[in-house]
Order: structure tokens, then sequence, then C-alpha cells
């Protein structure tokens, strides 16, 4: 697996020439369709950083054979956050648990900073971004996460055109990041098309150069 058999990989699945500018919307995709790539691309293992009730954890399961999940989540929150969840946490935490009961999973109840000093660098073939989307977390988490993913493995995460007045955007720091670190484009997913819970918001990936 290679940066360019990737993105080979991308280009022949969603008919791009491989000369579109970043970003680059990705007709028809969903989550779904994107978990579909990664079955596709034979990606094995991977971690979603965010997990709250792990809707979107059930649905990789659905999509990609023989998946290894790291699910980090500490549902507790963060002194840095000013958004907190309080006795939500403890709800949330119980649907992911009894969700993903009878899957290949490993929890890392602890924060995204920490989570990763737990996982050995390159040894992913995918993560999900879905932890706090300010941009302060969204750079942390890419910066830590990145270094997880195997060469031509993907980085993706959720919520590319999240909207909060006043607020730096998912968007913004992943544009910053991409500019001193991506090889390649930026791809998004199509938010005309809602299937599940969370399509209305288009995730985005890159692929590990």
């Amino acid at each position: 697996m290679t940066f360019a058999w990737t993105k080979q990989l991308v280009e022949k699945m969603y008919n791009l020439s491989g000369k579109e500018e970043s970003p680059v919307l990705l007709e028809g995709m969903t989550r779904e369709g994107m978990y579909q790539l990664f079955a596709a691309a034979g990606f094995k293992r991977g971690a979603e950083i965010g997990v709250q009730r792990a809707r979107n954890a059930w649905l990789m399961f659905q999509c990609i054979p023989d998946l290894h999940l790291v699910m980090v989540d500490p549902y507790r929150d963060h002194e840095s956050n000013p958004r907190k969840w309080g006795k939500h946490h403890d709800k949330a935490r119980q649907m992911a648990h009894d969700r993903m009961d009878e899957f290949n999973t490993v929890w890392i109840e602890d924060f995204s900073e920490l989570a990763a000093d737990q996982i050995a660098a390159e040894s992913l073939d995918f993560v999900y971004i879905d932890g706090e989307h300010t941009y302060d977390f969204v750079m942390v988490d890419l910066i830590l996460w990145a270094r997880k993913v195997k060469p031509g493995g993907i980085v993706a995460g959720h919520d590319y055109d999240w909207k909060k007045p006043n607020r730096p955007k998912v968007e913004a720091a992943l544009h910053d990041y991409a500019r001193q670190y991506v090889k390649g484009p930026i791809y998004i997913t199509d938010k005309r098309i809602n299937k599940h819970p969370g399509d209305k918001f288009q995730s985005w990936l890159f692929i590990k150069s």
C-alpha cells in the first residue's frame, strides 16, 4: 500500500482525473461509501477519535470485513474545553459499549492527546477524527493521529463544514495542516445524500504520504 496506489483507487472509484483542485468533492460519497472505500483498499485496522454513542463505529463494522477498531473517548469533560456534557457522558458511554459488545474493539477511555501515546507510529490503516471541533483540538488530533497511520493509509474526520459563529472551524485547521503536511488533495463527502446520521455534515479525508 502506497500513496500512489491509494490515490489511484480513489480516482478509479469516483471517476476523477487526478487533476482536480483541493478540496475535491467525491460525488455520491457518504460515510458508508467512505468505509466501502476503506474495505476496497484492504484496510483492517483503524481508530475512531470521538466515539460518543458509537453509531458511526457500528457503520464501520458493517462495511469493513475483519475490522479491528481502536475507540478513543474519555467520556468526561476536558478542562480546556468550554463545552461541557456533564451527565450525558455516562448515557453515551453505556450506549456505545452496548452497541460495540460483539465487535473487535479496543477501548481507550482517555483524552485523545493521552490515548495517542498508546498507539504505535504507522500502525493503523486509517483514523477517523470526530472529537472536539475547535481549531486547537482539531489541529492536535491531526498532528498526533496522522503519525499513527501508515503511508498510503487514510486520515479522515467529520464536520468539515461545521459552522459556529465566532469559532475557528474544522475546515480551517485541516487546511492549515494540509499546507504543511499533505501531499495530495483533501477529499470531501457529498452532503446532498443523507443516508445515515451524520451524513448531512461533510466528512473529509486525505491520503497519508
